[in-house]
């Protein structure tokens, strides 16, 4: 399952959040930062069983009215499954 993750320019680092899934955020320096640090912060937002939203596509979420964008936003999909598997290696 893909779930979008949006990205803004803070003044000291970098912002994200998932759109479809309340309360999971993180930070980092630079992009890739914040992407380790996102799918660390949805893997352990479901590590108690709780289940997983339906993620939505890019269209259903602009329709929703669900995203609020930055000029500086940076859009970018984060696979659960394949995050899941990563951590559980690591």
């Amino acid at each position: 399952m893909h779930y979008l993750l949006v990205i803004d320019t803070c003044p000291r680092n970098l912002s994200a959040y998932f759109p479809d899934v309340p309360g999971c955020v993180t930070t980092g320096k630079t992009v890739e930062q914040v992407r380790r640090n996102a799918l660390e912060a949805l893997s352990l937002h479901f590590e108690d069983g709780e289940p997983l939203p339906q993620a939505r596509s890019l269209e259903e979420i602009l329709e929703s009215g669900d995203l609020e964008l930055e000029d500086s936003s940076t859009l970018t999909w984060i696979d659960f499954e394949q995050a899941s598997r990563q951590l559980a290696t690591a």
